[in-house]
């Protein structure tokens, strides 16, 4: 939930600096990008939280959408800032491979029972 208060403020925050932008928007491409960061943030983060708390069938494609754009933001930041320590970026680095570990696949465990069972036998 904290993450999508964050992507909102800062949405909210890029929203109203895209009037100033406007002007610079055709000599420097990369600023709609930039202001596209945030919304789509905000969305991932948004709808990762809502399928997990109604236990949809999507929540982990979701909650792994959600950890990939924490580490991806944060090696963003880490590769491109002028801190020569990792601090904030490297929390979110964790805090983003701790979410795709929590959302990734697992295998189905197969039980000694169903081995044991005669193929003719149905399930």
């Amino acid at each position: 939930m904290t993450s999508v208060l964050v992507a909102l403020g800062g949405s909210m925050f890029f929203a109203q600096t895209l009037q100033v932008q406007r002007q610079y928007a055709f000599s420097r491409p990369w600023i709609l990008l930039i202001d596209a960061v945030f919304p789509s943030m905000l969305i991932v983060f948004g709808v990762a939280w809502w399928t997990t708390w109604k236990a949809l069938p999507s929540a982990k494609v979701w909650g792994m959408a959600a950890g990939l754009t924490y580490v991806l933001v944060s090696l963003w930041q880490i590769t491109h800032g002028s801190q020569s320590d990792w601090g904030v970026p490297g929390v979110e680095f964790i805090l983003g491979v701790v979410g795709l570990i929590a959302f990734s696949p697992r295998p189905r465990k197969r039980y000694a029972m169903d081995e044991a069972r005669p193929e003719d036998e149905p399930r």
